[in-house]
């Protein structure tokens, strides 16, 4: 019975760890989303080698570095989650950059 109960708590701490990660999965795919429909209207990449992959490379492996490294307080994981908040920057560029083309159509 013990042993459930434990096997559940560390479950539980696994997913709730899988958290940022999940979150800034979506912020870059939101951003590459985004940057895809502004290259279909005509916009162009600044960025000569943007990779979706490498933003989520990027992000994972900052997250990874952060989850092992920083101790286990409250505090460090709320930084840990505004980190992975970040991933949405890109979005949040690009549709400032589309909402007057689009809104003037």
């Amino acid at each position: 019975m013990v042993l459930k109960y434990i096997s559940e708590i560390y479950i539980c701490m696994n997913l709730r760890s899988l958290v940022p990660f999940i979150v800034s999965l979506g912020g870059v795919l939101l951003d590459y989303v985004t940057t895809t429909i502004g290259l279909s209207l005509g916009f162009r990449e600044t960025h000569p080698y943007y990779s979706p992959i490498y933003a989520l490379l990027i992000f994972w492996g900052c997250l990874t570095v952060l989850h092992l490294t920083l101790p286990k307080g409250w505090v460090w994981r709320l930084n840990i989650h505004i980190i992975a908040l970040l991933s949405y920057l890109g979005a949040v560029n690009n549709l400032l950059v589309l909402l007057p083309y689009l809104l003037s159509i």
